[in-house]
């Protein structure tokens, strides 16, 4: 069990890490399909769920600095939220690969909750599959198709240094 202080210490280093890589990359990251370099993060999940307050302090606070206000704060922690609790269970499938799979397709998952809040946003009803598919677009491609080669090396590397080789 880890203690205290380094729960809290590790919980504001990912979140200032979170900030800092979405706003050094803000014209990618705030676009209708964002590509935020700092969803990468999200897949720490998966190795360790201490890593989940951090995540969502980053994710709110990054948030301020877009165009949704205080609505997108609520609405995409929460959807970051849902995201991390469908990855915390899917983390202890035992097939590896494919738990890392499944867990990465969770924040594209969860882009419904954005979806949702930008379809009463805009009172137009055909704009959730619109927003839902460019939300989607961008995490699959952060998380899934960036994040799930570079969690898998990290695994090795991270392996074979705590065995020795």
């Amino acid at each position: 069990m880890k203690k205290k202080s380094e729960i809290i210490a590790r919980s504001a280093i990912t979140a200032a890490l979170y900030v800092v890589l979405t706003l050094l990359s803000y014209p990618l990251s705030y676009n209708m399909v964002q590509f935020r370099i700092s969803e990468l993060m999200t897949l720490l999940v998966w190795f360790d769920p201490s890593y989940i307050p951090g995540l969502l302090i980053g994710c709110a606070i990054a948030n301020l600095f877009g165009t949704g206000g205080m609505v997108d704060v609520v609405f995409g922690t929460l959807a970051s939220a849902f995201a991390f609790l469908l990855m915390y269970f899917l983390r202890r499938i035992k097939n590896e690969k494919l738990s890392l799979f499944l867990s990465s397709l969770c924040p594209a998952l969860s882009s419904f909750i954005i979806a949702l809040e930008m379809r009463f946003a805009t009172g137009a009803e055909e704009s959730f599959w619109l927003w839902f598919m460019y939300i989607a677009i961008g995490e699959l491609t952060v998380v899934t198709l960036a994040g799930c080669p570079l969690a898998m090396y990290l695994k090795k590397k991270y392996l074979k240094k705590k065995e020795g080789r």
